[in-house]
């Protein structure tokens, strides 16, 4: 309460987006990342992105150094937060309201696709 206004966010989802073309979602405590690494493709070389998971999830109360990629213990978490920003992607807004136009296709899994398939 901020002046006797409720001031919670109509925004309970976060979108992000790298440098590198990677997404990321952030809604409650967690966090989950479409890419290897940090997703600054930018400055990481493809050798430093071997072996990296395409998909991570941390647990933002539990680890704020987001240390242990946790995706493989919570696979509900990962569909869901998925879905969630398929949905974001598709409505053009992560808010209520009316549909927005995104300016071009966006792949939400572009980035982790084109790094799982160099590392082949």
């Amino acid at each position: 309460m901020l002046l006797g206004k409720d001031i919670r966010s109509l925004r309970e989802t976060i979108v992000r987006h790298s440098t590198g073309g990677a997404f990321a979602i952030l809604q409650a405590k967690w966090r989950l990342l479409f890419c290897p690494g940090s997703g600054n493709l930018n400055k990481l070389r493809q050798d430093e992105l071997r072996g990296l998971p395409v998909i991570q999830l941390y647990d933002l109360q539990a680890d704020v150094d987001e240390q242990p990629n946790v995706q493989d213990k919570h696979p509900e978490i990962v569909k869901q937060l998925s879905q969630r920003l398929q949905s974001v992607v598709e409505q053009g807004r992560p808010t209520p309201g009316g549909k927005q136009p995104n300016h071009g296709k966006i792949d939400i899994w572009r980035v982790g696709r084109r790094d799982a398939s160099s590392q082949e």
